[in-house]
């Protein structure tokens, strides 16, 4: 009666459960290496962070061979500077035109927007002044180191 799907009598097939097999001691460490391989390669793929075509797009930094070429440099920076404020200055003087007239026609929030560009600006400003200043003092050594 331990098959109760059997007609009496008969006894038919006996069924006998398969044996459980262990993979073999071979193929388990085969996987563990091809497991450890996929990762030390992911792991040198995506970690390196230098890729080849990050090396080849930089410039050659330019050195300055001599005080007379410092000097040409340094006078070049100074005169970008003073064009990068009279730009900066005619900037500012369009936002608080524009300004005026957002006030007039109650567009308040473009107003603010726009009262914040101007202090961001003058932030900016101040930093390029800074910056000339910088220059100057290095053009005026520069200057003095030639004349000596």
């Amino acid at each position: 009666m331990r098959q109760p799907y059997l007609i009496s009598g008969d006894s038919g097939p006996v069924f006998q459960p398969a044996p459980q097999t262990r993979p073999s001691r071979f193929l388990r460490v085969l996987v563990v290496v091809w497991l450890l391989g996929g990762l030390s390669f992911a792991l040198w793929r995506f970690v390196s962070t230098k890729s080849p075509d990050a090396e080849k797009n930089v410039p050659p930094p330019q050195l300055a061979v001599g005080s007379d070429d410092l000097l040409h440099h340094m006078e070049t920076a100074n005169a970008k500077l003073v064009t990068a404020d009279a730009v900066l200055r005619r900037a500012e003087d369009q936002i608080s035109r524009t300004a005026a007239a957002l006030d007039r026609n109650y567009l308040y929030v473009e107003k603010r927007r726009l009262d914040n560009a101007v202090s961001t600006s003058a932030e900016a400003r101040s930093s390029l002044q800074q910056a000339r200043q910088e220059v100057n003092l290095i053009l005026n050594s520069i200057k003095e180191h030639n004349s000596k």
